[in-house]
């Protein structure tokens, strides 16, 4: 039996012509940025009801849509796939094939931009 063993074993650097690979004195400056920040919304865009139970109706003002709404779970699995083949600016969608919990909605257009995304919560 070790004292350490159940830790990581401290390695010397014997490479003494080489600069040290752990040094604390270097800094990065990292911009972390995600997917939803970096989109500029086309529109202004309501749901409701939220939470919902079966129908989740999508009201998007003077704008006016036709494309692909998809639903994702929260590991990023796709859930629902729903292509509104009509123009419109108002529509329901029946969403009481998905199970209880939260779920990612995203909106691409014909040409295949997101335009609009957001959360929505399924509660029986």
């Amino acid at each position: 039996m070790t004292r350490n063993g159940d830790a990581t074993p401290l390695f010397p650097h014997y490479r003494i012509d080489e600069a040290y690979p752990c040094d604390s004195s270097i800094l990065l400056d990292v911009n972390w940025t995600t997917d939803l920040q970096d989109i500029q919304l086309n529109f202004s865009i309501h749901v409701y009801p939220n939470p919902t139970q079966d129908q989740v109706n999508f009201d998007l003002g003077d704008h006016y849509f036709k494309g692909l709404i998809l639903f994702y779970d929260l590991l990023g699995n796709e859930k629902k796939r729903v292509r509104l083949t009509e123009t419109m600016n108002q529509f329901q969608i029946d969403l009481s094939s998905l199970e209880n919990g939260i779920y990612y909605y995203s909106i691409w257009d014909e040409k295949q931009d997101r335009t609009a995304f957001g959360k929505i919560q399924v509660q029986r």
